[in-house]
């Protein structure tokens, strides 16, 4: 096991992460916090967890030329994912990346050629690649081959515990790049080898909601994702040969259903390591050069870039329209529908001195006059350039 671990991230997943590396066994070593943002909330949370004695907070990204690391985990902003992984590599240290791997396919590619380069493990970390109900129900799926069609429900609703805290989203994240990675690996776990493409988007709820037109090999497959839902939802719906297999893992480990049977997803959800568990363990062993796991490959971060580059395209287009229906009726106060779009857009766009409801309103204002439609095509336009650079 390594000795010595950095997770960079001061947010609510990375400290899920210390959490459960500190309670690894028969990890020993010491594990060191880098947040530049919230580096004091975290010492607190160290100390009312009673963690401070195997972890240190700092506000700087790890340097690697004062201090030696066996492992990272990047578990920072989204967009900060990359640079924090490639400084990482560059000092030839392995790294797991957590979701999502890149922003973009050509953002995943670069790290992965500079990994190659300097003969560093990089790890993809997809949590649901190590849960065993999702191993489960594709083995069950897969002896009534071909598939014939798949559907996924994934909604969260809009106030959310877990592991202790509230769970939140990042607004300037749009839902189809937030959870791709999560359905990408669910959907290679289910149908492995397949290949994996996107046909087309319908957004409502200002892309609180979307549904996606997938293509898993020859089947179709329609995901629909939900935010500010009014319950959590997991489901999945496959079609196979003659035969009908249900998986809802809303509470895990969750309940395959088939014609015959419904039977727990998990036996061993109780005794045995749960998901996050055994994806660290596996990292943590890769980490000092033991044995590689294939469900961490970074390839499988790429596949879910890939799909979202995608996607992203068939959304925006899907958004545009959204908000040029709205906006045709005329001004009208500020919902939450208008609310979620805008601001998604204008945080991807880059930011701005002024409150951010008086921008909303003034850039409603603006969408709804003569050149609204222009304004509407300049924006999605400006909110893509900013994803594609990272902002």
């Amino acid at each position: 096991m390594p000795r010595r671990i950095a997770v960079v991230g001061g947010g609510r997943w990375a400290r899920v992460l210390v959490q459960v590396l500190a309670g690894l066994e028969p990890f020993r070593g010491s594990i060191s916090i880098h947040s530049p943002r919230n580096a004091a909330s975290m010492q607190a949370w160290l100390l009312s967890q009673g963690l401070n004695e195997v972890a240190d907070v700092s506000v700087a990204w790890p340097d690697y030329n004062a201090r030696k690391f066996d492992a990272v985990i990047v578990a920072n902003a989204a967009n900060d994912h990359v640079s924090a992984a490639h400084a990482a590599l560059l000092s030839g240290v392995p790294v797991l990346v957590e979701k999502p791997f890149a922003l973009t396919a050509d953002a995943a590619k670069s790290l992965i050629n500079l990994a190659t380069a300097r003969s560093t493990r990089l790890a993809a970390a997809h949590v649901f690649r190590f849960a065993r109900y999702i191993e489960r129900f594709g083995a069950l799926v897969s002896t009534s081959a071909p598939l014939n069609g798949m559907s996924l429900e994934w909604a969260d609703p809009g106030i959310e515990h877990r592991y202790g805290e509230q769970k939140s989203y990042d607004p300037g994240l749009p839902i189809v790049a937030d959870l791709l990675p999560h359905i990408a690996s669910i959907l290679t776990s289910i149908a492995p080898g397949a290949a994996i493409s996107c046909e087309n988007a319908a957004v409502s709820r200002g892309g609180a909601s979307v549904v996606l037109g997938l293509r898993l090999g020859v089947a179709p497959c329609r995901v629909t994702l939900a935010r500010d839902s009014t319950q959590r939802i997991r489901k999945i719906d496959a079609f196979a040969g003659k035969s009908d297999f249900n998986l809802d893992f809303s509470v895990e480990p969750g309940t395959i259903t088939t014609q015959d049977s419904s039977i727990c997803g998990d036996p061993d959800w109780l005794t045995e390591r749960r998901p996050l568990e055994r994806l660290l363990s596996a990292f943590l062993t890769s980490a000092v050069g033991g044995l590689h796991d294939e469900r961490l490959d970074a390839g499988t971060g790429l596949l879910a870039c890939e799909l979202t580059d995608a996607a992203l395209r068939h959304y925006r287009a899907a958004q545009a329209s959204w908000l040029a229906e709205t906006a045709s009726s005329g001004y009208v106060p500020l919902d939450n529908d208008l609310r979620y779009a805008l601001r998604e857009l204008l945080m991807l766009a880059g930011g701005g001195p002024a409150p951010l409801e008086d921008r909303l309103n003034r850039l409603w204002q603006d969408l709804t006059g003569a050149d609204g439609p222009a304004r509407i095509a300049e924006l999605v336009d400006a909110g893509t350039l900013g994803l594609n650079r990272g902002k």
